[in-house]
């Protein structure tokens, strides 16, 4: 009799244990996706002197006929929308994604 009773007392004592790694887990990822979320919306400063990683030139033409729209990634790669897309016909960041598949392949 008391065998059964110290098994489930140790059984309550797991499902309590479990119960509060859940709540610990659950609350561990909602404050970390809050704070991706935090450092997604941030602005990132771009200066005169940046280059686009597609064409090497200036991001911001001092001509109006070169003007493009300037797309950056999170990983702060800057690339005008026109050499961007010529490069991969969507907006993925070429350099991270190369790094990727180069990883990938070596592992």
């Amino acid at each position: 009799m008391q065998a059964l009773v110290k098994i489930l007392q140790d059984y309550n004592l797991q499902t309590e244990l479990e119960d509060g790694c859940r709540r610990v887990l659950v609350s561990d990822c909602y404050s970390l996706l809050q704070k991706l979320n935090r450092q997604h919306r941030r602005g990132v400063a771009i200066e005169d002197d940046y280059l686009c990683q597609g064409c090497q030139r200036k991001i911001f033409a001092r001509e109006i006929s070169y003007a493009s729209d300037i797309i950056v990634f999170n990983c702060r790669h800057i690339f005008h929308e026109n050499c961007l897309l010529a490069t991969t016909g969507e907006f993925v960041c070429v350099i991270c994604s190369a790094q990727q598949k180069s990883e990938f392949r070596i592992s």
